[in-house]
Parts: structure tokens; sequence; C-alpha cells
């Protein structure tokens, strides 16, 4: 993808996407999922950005009256790939980028760094080193989309 799409595309993001990230907890577990998307009443830049990324588009109407809106998204290795491309050319919203790329990078150290308390006979729990540095990456990409910055 060349250049300028490449910038278009960051300044649409920039404009009317997000960059999230998940946080679910089952059983005692916690898990972190980066999501990315933006919603615009075209179709155009929401489909450029599945091509692009993947990911998928729904449409949605709330209401009769108004035009429909048509809703991209992608998450995990999705976002963070799509992520990772559009960072250089993001203005806004970079910093909920980086902090999409550095959970990335947690969720992608090897085995032996991410797991060290064993639980049972074959299991084993993440480091809690790791879930510190997760849950503080959650916190700050939270208070930077909470307090309306960019």
């Amino acid at each position: 993808m060349n250049t300028e799409t490449l910038a278009y595309l960051a300044g649409a993001m920039d404009a009317d996407g997000f960059f999230s990230i998940r946080h679910h907890t089952i059983r005692g577990s916690t898990t972190y999922s980066e999501s990315i998307g933006l919603g615009q009443v075209s179709d155009i830049v929401p489909n450029m950005l599945c091509n692009a990324f993947g990911g998928t588009v729904r449409q949605r109407q709330r209401d009769p009256k108004w035009k429909p809106f048509f809703y991209w998204v992608a998450s995990n290795k999705n976002a963070a790939a799509a992520t990772k491309i559009l960072l250089p050319h993001l203005r806004l919203k970079r910093r909920q980028a980086e902090l999409i790329c550095e959970l990335r990078v947690s969720k992608e150290l090897p085995s032996t760094e991410r797991r060290a308390v064993r639980v049972g006979v074959r299991g084993t729990k993440t480091n809690p080193a790791v879930v510190a540095k997760r849950e503080a990456i959650y916190a700050e990409i939270k208070a930077l989309n909470r307090a309306g910055l960019a």
C-alpha cells in the first residue's frame, strides 16, 4: 500500500476511529485484547480498511430517520498489525496506537517470560510482572479515551 493511502487511512482513524483495549476476566484470569475501528456514514473508508487489514464491516441504523452507519472493526493480531502500519502517520491518536503495539509485544513474549507461576500439575499462570504491565497499558489507554483526548 502506498504512503498516500496509508496517510489517508491514518487521518480517517485520527478523525473517526478508535484504538482501544478490551479487558475480560473469566474464572480469575484476565485477558487483554487489542481493538480498533472506525465508523462513518459512507462505507468507502471502512471497506478500504477492511480490505487492507482484515476485520469486518457492519452496517447499523439506530433510527429509520437517520442515515445508516458503517463500522469497521478489527481485533487482536489484525488490530495490532494495522496499528503498527498506521502508527507513523497518526497524529491525534498516536499514544493510543503506541499502547496497542506495547500490548502486542507483551503478548508475543516467549512463554518462558510470560508464564511464571505453576498452577496444578500442568497449568501455569501469567507472570505477575507481565500482568502488571498489561494492566498499566490498559489503564493508560482507558484514561486517554475517557478524557476525550484524541
